[in-house]
Protein backbone atom coordinates (compact mmCIF):
# COMPACT_ATOMS: atom_id res chain seq x y z
CA UNK A 1 0.00 0.00 0.00
CA UNK A 2 1.28 3.40 -0.69
CA UNK A 3 1.99 6.02 2.04
CA UNK A 4 0.75 9.09 2.03
CA UNK A 5 2.80 12.01 2.89
CA UNK A 6 2.03 15.61 4.24
CA UNK A 7 2.16 18.32 2.83
CA UNK A 8 4.27 21.27 4.25
CA UNK A 9 1.42 23.24 5.22
CA UNK A 10 0.00 20.54 7.55
CA UNK A 11 3.45 19.61 9.14
CA UNK A 12 3.62 23.22 9.47
CA UNK A 13 0.19 23.48 11.48
CA UNK A 14 0.75 20.75 13.03
CA UNK A 15 4.11 22.09 14.48
CA UNK A 16 2.35 25.11 15.27
CA UNK A 17 -0.46 23.26 17.86
CA UNK A 18 2.07 21.60 19.30
CA UNK A 19 3.84 24.96 20.12
CA UNK A 20 0.67 26.39 21.62
CA UNK A 21 -0.54 23.09 23.34
CA UNK A 22 2.96 22.99 25.22
CA UNK A 23 2.49 26.98 25.61
CA UNK A 24 -0.16 26.86 27.99
CA UNK A 25 -0.71 23.10 29.47
CA UNK A 26 1.35 24.12 32.51
CA UNK A 27 0.78 23.26 36.06
CA UNK A 28 2.48 22.79 39.02
CA UNK A 29 5.36 20.29 38.84
CA UNK A 30 3.79 18.59 42.60
CA UNK A 31 0.57 16.25 42.02
CA UNK A 32 -1.06 16.80 45.10
CA UNK A 33 -4.76 15.22 45.43
CA UNK A 34 -7.29 17.63 43.31
CA UNK A 35 -10.52 18.42 43.99
CA UNK A 36 -12.17 19.51 41.19
CA UNK A 37 -15.14 22.52 40.68
CA UNK A 38 -17.51 19.71 39.82
CA UNK A 39 -16.64 17.70 42.84
CA UNK A 40 -17.33 20.99 44.86
CA UNK A 41 -20.02 22.66 43.80
CA UNK A 42 -19.59 25.86 45.86
CA UNK A 43 -16.06 26.32 43.78
CA UNK A 44 -18.41 26.54 40.23
CA UNK A 45 -17.66 29.22 38.26
CA UNK A 46 -18.71 32.03 40.65
CA UNK A 47 -18.47 35.42 38.24
CA UNK A 48 -20.63 38.27 38.82
CA UNK A 49 -20.90 41.34 36.95
CA UNK A 50 -23.47 43.10 38.74
CA UNK A 51 -23.04 45.53 41.26
CA UNK A 52 -22.83 43.36 44.17
CA UNK A 53 -19.64 42.34 43.02
CA UNK A 54 -18.34 45.42 44.07
CA UNK A 55 -15.57 45.72 41.24
CA UNK A 56 -16.02 49.36 39.96
CA UNK A 57 -16.25 50.42 43.73
CA UNK A 58 -13.87 53.33 43.49
CA UNK A 59 -13.00 53.30 47.00
CA UNK A 60 -11.22 49.97 46.35
CA UNK A 61 -9.95 50.98 42.64
CA UNK A 62 -8.17 53.83 44.07
CA UNK A 63 -7.21 52.44 47.35
CA UNK A 64 -3.35 53.34 47.71
CA UNK A 65 -1.88 50.12 48.56
CA UNK A 66 -3.91 48.46 45.68
CA UNK A 67 -2.99 51.34 43.02
CA UNK A 68 0.76 50.16 44.03
CA UNK A 69 0.31 46.65 44.15
CA UNK A 70 -1.37 47.03 40.31
CA UNK A 71 1.92 49.32 39.15
CA UNK A 72 3.84 46.87 40.45
CA UNK A 73 2.30 44.03 38.56
CA UNK A 74 2.06 45.67 35.42
CA UNK A 75 5.74 47.09 35.28
CA UNK A 76 7.35 44.04 36.52
CA UNK A 77 5.07 42.09 33.59
CA UNK A 78 6.33 45.02 31.56
CA UNK A 79 10.04 44.22 32.25
CA UNK A 80 9.70 40.61 30.86
CA UNK A 81 8.94 41.44 27.39
CA UNK A 82 11.07 39.60 25.39
CA UNK A 83 13.02 37.12 27.90
CA UNK A 84 13.39 33.75 27.33
CA UNK A 85 14.15 32.80 31.63
CA UNK A 86 11.24 34.70 33.92
CA UNK A 87 12.78 35.01 37.30
CA UNK A 88 11.27 37.03 39.94
CA UNK A 89 12.38 37.19 43.24
CA UNK A 90 14.63 34.20 42.85
CA UNK A 91 12.16 32.14 41.50
CA UNK A 92 12.13 30.82 38.55
CA UNK A 93 8.71 30.85 35.60
CA UNK A 94 7.61 28.63 33.12
CA UNK A 95 8.04 30.57 29.87
CA UNK A 96 4.36 30.28 28.76
CA UNK A 97 1.19 31.59 29.14
CA UNK A 98 0.62 30.61 32.89
CA UNK A 99 3.96 31.54 33.68
CA UNK A 100 3.80 34.85 32.52
CA UNK A 101 0.53 35.95 34.57
CA UNK A 102 2.49 34.33 37.53
CA UNK A 103 5.88 35.96 37.20
CA UNK A 104 3.84 39.17 36.33
CA UNK A 105 2.03 38.77 40.04
CA UNK A 106 4.91 37.86 41.77
CA UNK A 107 5.88 41.36 41.30
CA UNK A 108 3.36 42.63 43.58
CA UNK A 109 4.30 39.48 45.87
CA UNK A 110 1.03 37.88 45.06
CA UNK A 111 1.22 34.10 44.34
CA UNK A 112 -1.63 33.53 42.19
CA UNK A 113 -0.45 29.47 42.33
CA UNK A 114 -1.49 29.15 46.29
CA UNK A 115 -4.88 27.35 45.51
CA UNK A 116 -3.42 25.03 42.10
CA UNK A 117 -3.33 21.73 44.30
CA UNK A 118 -7.34 22.16 44.73
CA UNK A 119 -7.71 21.76 41.36
CA UNK A 120 -7.16 19.68 38.51
CA UNK A 121 -6.11 20.68 34.48
CA UNK A 122 -3.69 22.68 33.06
CA UNK A 123 -2.62 25.97 34.98
CA UNK A 124 -4.83 28.45 33.17
CA UNK A 125 -7.69 26.10 34.33
CA UNK A 126 -6.53 26.39 37.86
CA UNK A 127 -6.05 29.90 38.19
CA UNK A 128 -9.74 30.57 36.44
CA UNK A 129 -10.70 28.58 39.47
CA UNK A 130 -8.42 29.64 42.03
CA UNK A 131 -10.12 33.03 40.84
CA UNK A 132 -13.10 31.92 41.04
CA UNK A 133 -12.95 30.49 44.69
CA UNK A 134 -12.28 34.45 46.06
CA UNK A 135 -15.40 35.45 43.75
CA UNK A 136 -12.85 37.79 41.56
CA UNK A 137 -14.13 36.72 37.96
CA UNK A 138 -16.50 39.24 36.19
CA UNK A 139 -17.17 40.76 32.72
CA UNK A 140 -16.77 43.72 31.57
CA UNK A 141 -16.09 46.24 28.89
CA UNK A 142 -13.44 48.08 30.24
CA UNK A 143 -11.49 46.22 32.82
CA UNK A 144 -8.57 47.63 34.79
CA UNK A 145 -4.73 47.15 34.84
CA UNK A 146 -3.31 44.36 36.49
CA UNK A 147 -6.15 42.29 35.71
CA UNK A 148 -6.05 38.60 34.30
CA UNK A 149 -7.57 37.71 31.12
CA UNK A 150 -8.98 34.41 30.60
CA UNK A 151 -9.94 33.47 26.76
CA UNK A 152 -11.28 30.38 25.42
CA UNK A 153 -10.85 27.99 21.90
CA UNK A 154 -7.13 29.79 21.01
CA UNK A 155 -6.16 26.28 19.85
CA UNK A 156 -7.96 22.62 19.63
CA UNK A 157 -6.74 21.54 22.90
CA UNK A 158 -8.23 18.01 22.76
CA UNK A 159 -7.69 17.46 18.99
CA UNK A 160 -11.43 16.91 18.16
CA UNK A 161 -12.22 19.18 15.92
CA UNK A 162 -14.99 21.12 18.00
CA UNK A 163 -14.82 24.45 19.25
CA UNK A 164 -15.25 23.20 22.65
CA UNK A 165 -12.03 24.54 24.88
CA UNK A 166 -12.35 26.00 27.59
CA UNK A 167 -9.10 27.42 29.78
CA UNK A 168 -7.11 27.79 26.48
CA UNK A 169 -4.94 30.87 27.34
CA UNK A 170 -4.26 33.86 29.93
CA UNK A 171 -2.84 36.96 30.11
CA UNK A 172 -2.52 40.61 31.62
CA UNK A 173 -4.17 43.57 31.28
CA UNK A 174 -1.33 46.33 31.06
CA UNK A 175 -3.79 49.72 30.07
CA UNK A 176 -6.98 50.47 28.99
CA UNK A 177 -7.83 53.59 26.96
CA UNK A 178 -11.22 55.60 26.63
CA UNK A 179 -11.79 53.91 23.33
CA UNK A 180 -11.97 50.66 24.74
CA UNK A 181 -8.58 49.33 23.55
CA UNK A 182 -7.21 46.85 25.80
CA UNK A 183 -3.53 46.31 25.65
CA UNK A 184 -2.52 42.77 27.49
CA UNK A 185 0.41 41.03 27.65
CA UNK A 186 0.56 36.88 27.00
CA UNK A 187 2.80 34.62 25.91
CA UNK A 188 3.13 34.45 22.06
CA UNK A 189 3.88 30.89 20.85
CA UNK A 190 6.71 32.09 18.55
CA UNK A 191 8.02 35.56 20.34
CA UNK A 192 7.63 34.60 24.35
CA UNK A 193 5.93 37.79 26.27
CA UNK A 194 4.24 40.32 23.94
CA UNK A 195 1.78 43.14 24.36
CA UNK A 196 -1.12 42.35 21.83
CA UNK A 197 -4.61 44.11 22.15
CA UNK A 198 -8.36 43.62 22.38
CA UNK A 199 -11.07 45.67 21.99
CA UNK A 200 -14.51 44.12 23.23
CA UNK A 201 -16.24 47.19 21.94
CA UNK A 202 -15.50 46.25 18.70
CA UNK A 203 -15.33 42.63 18.39
CA UNK A 204 -15.70 41.83 15.18
CA UNK A 205 -12.99 44.04 13.50
CA UNK A 206 -9.43 43.54 13.62
CA UNK A 207 -8.36 47.36 12.45
CA UNK A 208 -10.07 50.85 13.50
CA UNK A 209 -10.68 53.56 10.50
CA UNK A 210 -7.38 54.67 10.96
CA UNK A 211 -5.76 51.30 10.27
CA UNK A 212 -4.65 50.72 13.79
CA UNK A 213 -4.75 47.31 15.43
CA UNK A 214 -7.56 46.93 17.66
CA UNK A 215 -8.05 43.00 18.02
CA UNK A 216 -4.64 40.98 17.86
CA UNK A 217 -5.38 37.06 16.24
CA UNK A 218 -5.60 34.64 19.35
CA UNK A 219 -6.95 31.55 17.80
CA UNK A 220 -5.36 29.55 14.96
CA UNK A 221 -6.56 30.02 11.58
CA UNK A 222 -8.19 26.67 9.60
CA UNK A 223 -9.19 25.22 12.93
CA UNK A 224 -12.48 25.92 11.82
CA UNK A 225 -16.08 27.24 13.83
CA UNK A 226 -17.80 30.35 13.52
CA UNK A 227 -15.85 31.92 16.91
CA UNK A 228 -13.83 34.26 14.94
CA UNK A 229 -9.97 34.43 15.47
CA UNK A 230 -8.95 37.68 17.50
CA UNK A 231 -9.04 38.31 20.87
CA UNK A 232 -12.35 39.66 21.47
CA UNK A 233 -14.04 36.83 19.90
CA UNK A 234 -12.27 34.39 22.05
CA UNK A 235 -12.60 36.80 25.01
CA UNK A 236 -13.76 34.54 28.06
CA UNK A 237 -13.89 36.60 31.41
CA UNK A 238 -11.32 38.60 33.68
CA UNK A 239 -10.09 38.80 37.28
CA UNK A 240 -8.74 41.07 40.04
CA UNK A 241 -6.26 38.77 41.46
CA UNK A 242 -4.68 41.97 42.56
CA UNK A 243 -7.25 42.09 45.11
CA UNK A 244 -5.86 38.89 46.75
CA UNK A 245 -3.31 39.56 49.92
CA UNK A 246 0.59 39.41 49.26
CA UNK A 247 2.01 35.97 50.45
CA UNK A 248 5.24 36.46 49.06
CA UNK A 249 8.20 37.83 50.73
Amino acid sequence: MKRRSLSIFQITLLLIVTSCIAACASAPTEAPETVSENENPELQQNTSDGPEADFSNPAILQDPQLVEVRRKIVEGGLSLIGKSKLVVHGKTYSNDCTGVVLASYAFGNIDLSLSFPKYSGNGVRRMFFSLSEENLLYKVEYPVAGDVIFWDNTYDANGNGLVDDEFTHVGLVVDVAADGLISYLHHHYRLGPVVEYMNLLLPDSDFDDSGRRINSALRMRGLGGDIGTNAAQVFKIFGQGWRLPPTIE
